[in-house]
Parts: C-alpha cells; structure tokens; sequence
C-alpha cells in the first residue's frame, strides 16, 4: 500500500523591479526509484476553472547536487539544476519557447525515505542578461 503525501511549495521569484511569492500545498506522491527521488503534484492556476486545468510537477533529486524539474500541462517547462554549474532549459510561454540558461546557487537537501526539505535558489539569463532570481522551498510530509 502507497503512502500519501502533503507536498507544500513555496516559491519566490524577484528582479530589479519586483518581487513575487507564493505558498500552496498539495497531495502528491514521493518515492524513491533507482536512487533518485521522485516528488509528483499538480499544480493548479489561480483562474483554473476546471477540474482538468492544472500542470503535472515532477521532481528528480538525483543527488545532493543535482535535481531536474518537469513541469507539464499548457505550458511545458523542463530544467536541469546543479549547483554551481550553468544548463540552458526550455520553457514553453504563452508568448513562445524560449531557452534560458540556469545557474543554482543553492541546492540543500534534506530529504529522507520520510520525506523532509528542499530548498533551491537559481536564476535565469536570456541573451546573457539575468532576468530573474528564483528560490523554491519544498516540504513533503506523510498525510
């Protein structure tokens, strides 16, 4: 029998002019396959509508240096983390696919077969200009 799990994400993203923050938690699934730890949740957008409008979120810590997130739905996103080390991602927008370059500056994990914390910091460049610092804290807890 599977476990369930409360998975609580906080997340900021800031530039020159602004600050932006947000907190939801959901149920969601956390397991470990093949060493990596695999964190799974929808996410649901503030002016979602209906019930199948949301984006499937999948973590892959593969080590204490290294995760890739996959963010699916109308806008697929999909990063490559590791700290200290620059990775271009794609992001899918309403505006277009772009292709950033990421840099994580933080990577502390504190996750056990119980479940425990996530904290990530990064930015993001295009055409070699910073266009955002972001951070993500994420909690998984047995419900």
């Amino acid at each position: 029998m599977s476990k369930k799990y409360l998975i609580t994400f906080y997340a900021s993203q800031s530039n020159l002019q602004e600050k932006d923050e947000m907190t939801f938690t959901a149920p969601g699934e956390y397991y470990e396959e093949n060493g990596i730890r695999i964190v799974k949740y929808k996410e649901y957008s503030e002016d979602s509508q209906l019930e199948g409008d949301y984006s499937l979120n999948t973590i892959k810590i593969v080590n204490d240096s290294k995760l890739s997130i996959l963010r699916e739905g109308d806008h697929t996103t999909r990063l490559f983390l590791e700290k200290d080390k620059v990775h271009n991602c794609h992001y899918r927008t309403k505006m277009g696919d772009l292709m950033f370059s990421v840099l994580c500056t933080k990577l502390h994990n504190n996750l056990t077969d119980n479940g425990g914390k996530l904290d990530v910091a990064y930015s993001l460049d295009l055409n070699g200009e910073t266009v955002s610092y972001n951070r993500f804290i994420l909690t998984v807890k047995e419900n």
